[in-house]
């Protein structure tokens, strides 16, 4: 066997490897939790579909009085639209935030833990890019 068919069949093993795993990287990671949850507690990760685009978060403070020391309550989800809502707006019940990045609806957990297995995983994919590249320059 001549070491050119070894060079392709390594290619196209590789280029199956890399469609296979960049699709799922196109899926937005979010946060999510059905119903109104104390932040810190709503730490379920979700792959969105391709139709949602967008990690909500909606805000709920508990009505407490000064010091202000109660935990405030969020639901998650992802989104196919969001409207984004001041904090301090009259009549809202709370802010809505929104965003498009992976986990990036973390106001209120200790995120240093995901924060660290998302860029091992950047960096495997970054690897596997200059990996493929090398190979086909």
């Amino acid at each position: 066997m001549s070491p050119f068919c070894c060079d392709l069949w390594w290619e196209q093993k590789l280029w199956k490897f890399l469609c296979k795993y960049t699709v799922n990287l196109e899926l937005v990671p979010c946060y999510t939790c059905d119903d109104y949850t104390a932040s810190k507690d709503c730490s379920t990760v979700t792959n969105c579909s391709d139709t949602t685009k967008f990690c909500k978060t909606a805000v709920k403070s508990p009505n407490v009085g000064f010091p202000f020391t109660g935990d405030e309550e969020v639901r998650r989800v992802c989104a196919v639209s969001c409207e984004q809502t001041e904090e301090d707006s009259l009549g809202n019940d709370g802010p809505t935030f929104c965003c498009n990045s992976d986990l990036c609806n973390n106001r209120g957990l200790s995120s240093h833990s995901n924060s660290l297995a998302a860029s091992a995983l950047n960096l495997s994919v970054l690897i596997l890019t200059l990996t493929a590249m090398r190979i086909f320059l």
